[in-house]
């Protein structure tokens, strides 16, 4: 779902908030992810791009590694609780 600050004009700065993702993964050692960084890096982009609340938070670079964090972190969660998922009526 998109939101009302997304736009086709974020294209460029999205290239480089993917490539900035990839070059932390990267930094990390553990080498059997070295063959999907580049699927996952688009991935993780996609979900801080429509999770963020405004375009100023998506793309500042001071905070990214603590986001990557905190989505990872979500993440985690997620899967280990997916009961927490389903919607109450």
């Amino acid at each position: 779902m998109s939101k009302k600050w997304h736009s086709t004009e974020h294209a460029p700065i999205r290239e480089v908030i993917a490539d900035e993702i990839l070059r932390v993964l990267l930094s990390k050692p553990d080498t059997k992810w070295n063959e999907k960084l580049q699927l996952l890096s688009r991935r993780v982009e996609y979900g801080l791009y429509h999770s963020a609340t405004s375009f100023e938070e998506y793309s500042d670079r001071k905070t990214l590694k603590l986001r990557l964090q905190l989505l990872a972190f979500q993440t985690a969660a997620k899967k280990k609780n997916p009961i927490s998922q389903i919607p109450s009526t």
